[in-house]
């Protein structure tokens, strides 16, 4: 594998799965896993994949009720993307891997780093939230999100994605992606069951016990969450090798930083794999 990246459907725990899959070469797989929020998908890491994937193969999969996955009509909370994802990972027989995810998809690699220690060699935080972490707060992109959970309206949608997003050309472009997943059977309503699931348990006590080398990404342009939020995570991280911080960058730095993003991971790879 190598160049552009594949897409491809596999079956992972019963359901029908879309995922990028891109890389070549000897290093640890890796896998990207996107964030939450309607029209979140795999397809926000394919720029990263491919700079990645020089080195190593690498997967992005939209997690189940997201993306090109199928959303059927299940109970969705944390434990059912854990187990997702999971399932993912046998599907390809990835024994040993690296993680990458961002927003929602950073505590999700957390709560796997902590549920699979043997398989996850390295785990990787972008932007974020803080609940899941004990760090509370309250944000404008809370209340974008709630917005748009309870109508999906083209306006609802166009400010969740500003904040996103950040004024970077390509608003419209993604407003309208995330407005088409609106209307596949069963996506609107697998993010409303994800948001009104009882909370998981927070990761706050057992964070110490993580034995997964752990990097933390902020970018301090942030508008989606308050920009000094990064500081107050990695505070809660005790185990955190790396905090790297991108002075420009927003919620989505993978889009900021699309050359310096990915030479950072591959930079913090190398380290775990020499570990």
């Amino acid at each position: 594998m190598s160049g552009d990246a594949l897409s491809l459907y596999v079956n992972a725990g019963g359901i029908k799965t879309h995922t990028y899959v891109a890389g070549a070469g000897d290093g640890l797989p890796v896998v990207f896993v996107h964030g939450g929020g309607l029209g979140s998908s795999a397809k926000s890491w394919l720029g990263t994949m491919r700079a990645v994937g020089r080195h190593r193969p690498v997967y992005a999969p939209d997690t189940v009720g997201f993306g090109l996955t199928d959303a059927p009509a299940i109970a969705y909370t944390t434990q059912t993307i854990l187990d997702h994802l999971t399932a993912f990972f046998d599907a390809f027989c990835l024994d040993r891997l690296l993680l990458v995810g961002h927003s929602l998809g950073a505590t999700i690699v957390a709560r796997l780093a902590l549920a699979l220690p043997e398989r996850i060699a390295g785990c990787v935080m972008v932007a974020p939230g803080g609940g899941a972490v004990g760090v509370k707060y309250h944000s404008d992109g809370h209340d974008a999100m709630a917005r748009v959970l309870a109508d999906p309206a083209p306006a609802n949608v166009r400010a969740l994605t500003a904040l996103m997003r950040g004024n970077d050309g390509h608003i419209d472009e993604d407003t309208a992606a995330r407005l088409a997943f609106a209307n596949r059977p069963g996506h609107l309503e697998a993010l409303r069951a994800y948001a009104e699931a009882p909370p998981a348990a927070t990761l706050e006590d057992r964070l110490p016990h993580v034995k997964t080398p752990l990097m933390l990404v902020w970018g301090m342009g942030e508008r989606f969450n308050p920009p000094e939020t990064g500081a107050r995570i990695a505070e809660k991280l005790p185990n955190l090798k790396r905090y790297v911080v991108f002075e420009h960058a927003g919620h989505y730095i993978q889009y900021d930083e699309p050359e310096r993003f990915p030479e950072t991971l591959n930079d913090f790879f190398d380290e775990v794999e020499v570990v």
